[in-house]
C-alpha cells in the first residue's frame, strides 16, 4: 500500500509502524526476517528515538526504558508486551483516529533496525481478527540514537 492509499483508506493505521500491505500471513512469526538472538539485551535497551520510514515520509519514535513509546501522528502511542532480546512485540494506539493494533517485530544483529509486521486490531466500532489488515513494518534507530545503544553481542 502507497502512503497515498493509506491516506485514501482512512489514514496511515499505523504510520508509527508503516503498513505497507493489507494482507497479512497468518502466523504472527510468519515472514519475520531471520537474525541470531541479541544476546544481553534488555528491554531499557530499546530506549530511545527511532524512525519509521514509509514512501520517503519518515515518523519519530520516542521509546523509554519501561518499553512505552509516542509518536506524534494521530496522538499515537506504543506499550511493548514482551522482548526477548531479538523479537519485540506490543500494542500502538492512534486516539486521533480512533485505532488500534499490534506489532512484532526482530532486531537485526547490531540493533539498529527491526523488521517484521503490524496489524490493526480495531478500527472505530470494528474489531478486527488479529492479522486481518496489516503489513511490514521496519524501524531504524535514529541518528541521535545510533551511538547510544548496546549492540548485539553474538
Amino acid at each position: 500500500m502507497t502512503f497515498q492509499q493509506a491516506l485514501c483508506h482512512g489514514g496511515l493505521g499505523l504510520m508509527l509502524l508503516s503498513l505497507a500491505g493489507c494482507a497479512a500471513p497468518s502466523s504472527i512469526a510468519d515472514g519475520l526476517p531471520s537474525g541470531k538472538p541479541c544476546a544481553g539485551l534488555a528491554l531499557s535497551d530499546l530506549a530511545g528515538e527511532w524512525e519509521v520510514e514509509e514512501g520517503g515520509i519518515v515518523v519519530p519514535l520516542t521509546v523509554d526504558v519501561l518499553g512505552f513509546g509516542t509518536y506524534e501522528w494521530q496522538q499515537g502511542s506504543l506499550e511493548t508486551l514482551s522482548f526477548d532480546g531479538t523479537v519485540w512485540r506490543g500494542n500502538w494506539r492512534q486516539p486521533g483516529n480512533d485505532r488500534d493494533g499490534g506489532f512484532e517485530v526482530r532486531l537485526s544483529p547490531d540493533g539498529a533496525t527491526a523488521e517484521g509486521r503490524s496489524w490493526y486490531l480495531r478500527i472505530g466500532d470494528e474489531h478486527l481478527a488479529e492479522n486481518a489488515k496489516g503489513g511490514s513494518v521496519k524501524l531504524m534507530r535514529a541518528l541521535t540514537t545510533q551511538g547510544s545503544h548496546k549492540p548485539c553481542t553474538p
